[in-house]
């Protein structure tokens, strides 16, 4: 019997942009049996990619927003992390301090962390608990105190970031993707050219594209004139790497019903992140406005004011969150969309975390145009 081939052999797939997105995107379309080349306009892993809090996690704070089957996806997904034994992925204990008299926030708290254990269900994590406030004291003996009663303690997972995504680009060129670093991609038409350069040398055919240019998705159809459904919000997340690291993982209830995290990492501690509105034609980079914010949250919750000289680097990153043309912000969604034209399949948004399933998901709507 000849064996079946796979459902993209043979196709020429081009994926524009050397993020986890494309890079995981990449991965799954090899596998298939698609000849894949990979286009980054700079070099792969330096963008976004690399300017995460540095966790694979569900995202607690998307439970308020009933965002359920994406939190349950990212944290079944940290475990296929792990499991490739890396040495770039760590499980982390967080703590939610809660206030003494505050027994709502330990009421809502605490059914979030129980409800994040039931949809991680299965994924290896240990289950949250209550800490005493004298297990609190003594795991951040620098942490003020007097007006807590303890915390939720939960568990997610860390990692380093730019490390992990490059180590996911050895893979894929492994396994036969073209990685093409430092070649901008300037134009895309739906019937699969792609133009890297003025020169009309530099046009090329591909039976199909891929656009997995994250926040800059938007900007390359634009430029492309093709059509599309969606648009997206553009947030700056901004945070502060410090000389002194905790024990272990904070999350620091903050304005907005936010959290912001204060982390090990490295040796360090890593302090973020925050919510600014970005555009692309500026740069990306903390505002004065943000450090203070970071700053003053550190130190309401800390004996110990921050001081300049503690800060050791300040990185900012954008995350691309999906709205659809003409529907409120407030529709606006952390949870990945896929569409299509004519012969371009376009990413909107996605997380890190779920970056491998939703390369699985690029693949299918591949092999499902490929099929039409």
């Amino acid at each position: 019997m000849i064996p079946a081939q796979p459902p993209l052999a043979g196709l020429q797939i081009a994926v524009i942009g050397g993020g986890i997105n494309g890079v995981m995107a990449a991965w799954a379309l090899v596998d298939r049996g698609a000849k894949v080349t990979l286009f980054e306009r700079d070099d792969l892993m330096s963008h976004t990619s690399q300017a995460s809090t540095k966790m694979l996690h569900g995202g607690l704070r998307y439970l308020a927003n009933f965002e359920l089957r994406m939190v349950r996806a990212s944290l079944q997904e940290r475990q296929w992390w792990l499991s490739k034994n890396t040495g770039l992925v760590r499980q982390l204990p967080i703590a939610i301090p809660i206030k003494r008299h505050d027994l709502k926030s330990r009421a809502v708290i605490g059914l979030g962390v129980k409800l994040y254990d039931q949809l991680a269900a299965g994924s290896g994590f240990a289950r949250s608990r209550w800490l005493s406030l004298a297990e609190l004291e003594a795991r951040f003996p620098d942490l003020r105190t007097d007006s807590l009663c303890g915390a939720w303690e939960y568990w997610d997972a860390q990692m380093d970031d730019y490390a992990l995504g490059c180590w996911a680009a050895q893979q894929v060129q492994a396994a036969g993707v073209v990685i093409r670093e430092q070649t901008p991609v300037q134009r895309i038409t739906a019937n699969g050219m792609l133009s890297n350069g003025p020169d009309p040398g530099q046009t090329q055919c591909f039976d199909l594209i891929v656009n997995a240019c994250g926040p800059w998705a938007q900007a390359l159809l634009d430029q492309s004139e093709i059509p599309h459904r969606y648009g997206l919000t553009l947030i700056r997340g901004s945070h502060l790497l410090l000389s002194n690291m905790p024990q272990s993982g904070l999350a620091l209830p903050h304005q907005d019903q936010r959290l912001i995290f204060f982390l090990p990492y490295q040796s360090q501690g890593l302090l973020g992140t925050t919510e600014s509105s970005q555009t692309l034609d500026e740069p990306i980079r903390a505002s004065q406005t943000e450090l203070e914010e970071l700053k003053a949250c550190y130190n309401k919750w800390f004996k110990q004011p921050l001081h300049d000289n503690s800060i050791q680097r300040v990185f900012s990153g954008v995350r691309p969150v999906v709205r659809q043309i003409g529907k409120s912000l407030s529709k606006a969604s952390r949870e990945a969309v896929i569409e299509s034209h004519g012969c371009v399949i376009t990413v909107w948004g996605g997380k890190w975390t779920s970056a491998r399933q939703l390369g699985l998901e690029v693949a299918q709507a591949c092999a499902q145009k490929a099929s039409c």
